[in-house]
């Protein structure tokens, strides 16, 4: 070996030995540090938590069992999502001043059309629409077939009338929510009456709206004569064999007069039994259009009709 090597060599060996005591010596000066105590005690304390702390490998957030793949939120952020969720479900059961006046005028559990509750708020007919449909997506209000809302949970009209009835005693009027001349109801708002016109009997249809907490007879309706009464009846059968299959092409089945007929149909809101009034259309070659003197019955509506003619044949006899 070369003098040139070997002198290198010893060099880096005495290298070596220095850094070894250096590290001794550091190792034996922080043993001291730690283990001296301080004029009252508590540096040496503060540093002995320092050194302790800083000799603690640094954890990672991470799920076991995965080799450290997967990062587990901090407990910190992960609350922060779900405060947020639960202020949003908090501001989505919260109401507005509108929203409460539509809701209260819905709360009494008779069914309102969207234009009677706009009516009764001040609210123009577009802002109550979305109003009530809000409550409904967020569980508050309830939409029926005959597009008649209610507040959920609401007491129905018949509950409110058993109730009262019941409190009055046996003796009570249980019919006193119906109106005028009514012979039966086909549901809260529907009824059919019996009346008189120029000393001609009517059996009337008609659908009737809330104002100042009485029922009053709404547009949408007819009033029948005892023959278009006796017609309507004729073909029960064919009516039920043909509600299941109706489509938005109104199928006729009874001619009631020149311009009146029963027809089944079917317009996206399930099967109906309509009973309209038509008129000629001069512009489409005289054909015949449906007007809006008539009025649109579910199933359920229809069989009660059938089923009241009885008391509505005893009511025209009078």
């Amino acid at each position: 070996m070369s003098d040139s090597c070997v002198a290198e060599l010893d060099v880096l060996r005495a290298k070596k030995r220095s850094f070894a005591l250096l590290e001794e010596e550091t190792a034996a000066e922080e043993e001291d540090l730690v283990a001296a105590p301080d004029s009252d005690g508590a540096a040496a304390s503060s540093l002995a938590v320092a050194v302790a702390v800083t000799k603690v490998p640094k954890l990672e957030h991470t799920l076991p069992g995965n080799g450290g793949g997967v990062d587990v939120a901090d407990p910190e952020e992960a609350s922060q999502p779900k405060e947020e969720a639960q202020q949003q479900q908090q501001s989505s059961s919260s109401t507005t001043p509108e929203e409460t006046i539509v809701l209260s005028a819905i709360s009494d559990g008779m069914p309102r059309k969207a234009q009677e509750i706009a009516k009764a708020t001040k609210l123009e007919k577009k802002v109550v629409n979305s109003i009530l449909y809000k409550l409904a997506s967020r569980g508050l209000a309830v939409k029926h077939e005959d597009f008649t809302w209610t507040a959920k949970g609401a007491p129905s009209q018949a509950k409110q009338e058993a109730g009262a009835a019941g409190a009055a005693g046996p003796s009570s009027n249980t019919t006193a929510a119906k109106p005028e001349n009514a012979v039966v109801a086909l549901d809260t708002r529907r009824f059919v009456s019996v009346s008189s016109f120029h000393g001609k009997s009517l059996v009337d249809i008609r659908e009737f709206y809330v104002d100042g907490g009485e029922l009053k007879p709404g547009k949408k309706g007819i009033s029948l004569t005892t023959e278009q009464w006796e017609k309507l009846g004729q073909d029960i059968d064919g009516v039920s064999n043909s509600l299941p299959g109706a489509t938005k092409e109104a199928k006729t089945i009874v001619d009631l007069s020149a311009k009146r007929r029963l027809s089944v149909v079917n317009l996206g809101g399930g099967p109906r039994v309509d009973i309209r009034e038509y008129y000629v259309a001069e512009k489409e070659g005289g054909a015949l259009k449906p007007g809006k003197k008539g009025i649109s019955l579910t199933a359920d509506q229809w069989e009660k009709l059938i089923a009241s003619t009885e008391a509505v044949n005893e009511a025209l006899s009078r």
